[in-house]
C-alpha cells in the first residue's frame, strides 16, 4: 500500500469518526459495524421482497389449464417451435409448474432443455395412446 493510498484511508476514516466525537473508538466502531449489519439486513430483505414479487405476478397470470389445452392441439413441430420461442417458457420455474399440472416427474435440478423435452415427450405419448385407443374401437 502506498502512502497516497493510507492518506486517503485515514481521511476518510477521520470523517467518519467526526461524527463519534464524544464516543470512545471501540463503542463508534461497535456503532458502525451495527449500523452496517442493519443496513445489510434491509437491503436483503428488500431484493428478496423484489423477487417474491415477480413470481407471484408471473404465477398469477399464467393460466395454465389454457396453455395446456393449446399445447394439446399442437403437433410435435409446433410444440417444440412453440416452447422454443414463447417468453413464458424462458424460465425454468414456469416450466416446472406446468410440468407439475400435468402430472410430470420433474426436478428444480432439470435443465430449462430437459423440462421442455419432457412435455414434448408427454404429448408425443398422449397422441399414441388416443391414436391406438381410436384403433381398437375400430
Amino acid at each position: 500500500m502506498k502512502a497516497r493510498e493510507l492518506a486517503t484511508i485515514l481521511r476518510k476514516t477521520a470523517n467518519i469518526l467526526e461524527f463519534y466525537e464524544d464516543n470512545e473508538v471501540n463503542e463508534a466502531l461497535d456503532q458502525i459495524l451495527l449500523l452496517v449489519k442493519q443496513n445489510s439486513k434491509t437491503t436483503k430483505k428488500d431484493i428478496n421482497k423484489g423477487k417474491k414479487g415477480q413470481k407471484q405476478v408471473i404465477e398469477e397470470s399464467i393460466d395454465i389449464q389454457g396453455i395446456i389445452n393449446t399445447l394439446q392441439q399442437m403437433d410435435n413441430k409446433e410444440l417444440e417451435h412453440y416452447l422454443n420461442n414463447e417468453k413464458l417458457f424462458q424460465s425454468r420455474e414456469s416450466l416446472l409448474k406446468i410440468a407439475k399440472e400435468m402430472s410430470i416427474v420433474s426436478s428444480n435440478r432439470q435443465t430449462i432443455a430437459a423440462l421442455k423435452h419432457s412435455i414434448i415427450k408427454y404429448f408425443e405419448r398422449q397422441n399414441m395412446d388416443h391414436i391406438i385407443r381410436i384403433d381398437r374401437k375400430e
